[in-house]
């Protein structure tokens, strides 16, 4: 959980403050912006899509890597915000993680407590509804305090924290041979 939350509030902590960060640091217009933001939401459909393959075969790698391409996207855009070929290289790099990451937690939750999926899918969208609470509330405080770059290197070190937890934890076990619809409904 405390992975997740890093996670989903680290992403929107900088998520919400890219546009005034690109038209500031990197001088970028809407139409560029936009631009953008078409390639990182493209690149997330992407990254959910592969994120599935990872989950079963290497699922502690994959999330560990997730959160490493995201860090890694995000300092690129922190240094090399002014050439707008690294922007869009560096947006579908963060677009890939932001896709792959939902699915990574889901799964390694579910994994963590099979026998309690219906439980596990409401804490999933607790962790998510309060990362990105803390997220937003930690964006705009880094901005009124520090600037439209603020929020973005709490992206970055959020997402190395959580790298590093996952480095520390062990996996849960793999997925049940069972399929999800064998098993009995909570009661």
């Amino acid at each position: 959980m405390a992975i997740g939350l890093l996670f989903f509030g680290g992403e929107v902590c900088g998520f919400t403050f890219m546009r005034p960060y690109l038209e500031t640091n990197g001088g970028l217009d809407p139409t560029a912006i936009a631009a953008v933001l078409l390639v990182l939401g493209l690149a997330s459909l992407a990254g959910s899509a592969i994120a599935g393959i990872f989950a079963d075969r290497v699922l502690r790698e994959g999330f560990g890597a997730t959160f490493l391409v995201l860090a890694a996207a995000t300092i690129g855009l922190l240094t090399l915000s002014t050439s707008y070929i690294a922007v869009l290289a560096f947006a579908a790099a963060w677009g890939i993680a932001i896709g792959a990451g939902p699915v990574m937690t889901q799964t390694w939750m579910g994994r963590a407590a099979p026998d309690q999926l219906e439980g596990v899918g409401g804490l999933f969208l607790a962790v998510i509804q309060f990362g990105v609470t803390l997220g937003a509330i930690a964006g705009g405080i880094a901005v009124d305090r520090f600037g439209t770059s603020a929020p973005l290197y709490v992206t970055a070190t959020c997402a190395v924290l959580a790298t590093v937890l996952v480095a520390t934890q062990r996996a849960p076990g793999v997925a049940s041979k069972t399929p999800a619809s064998a098993l009995a409904p909570a009661e």
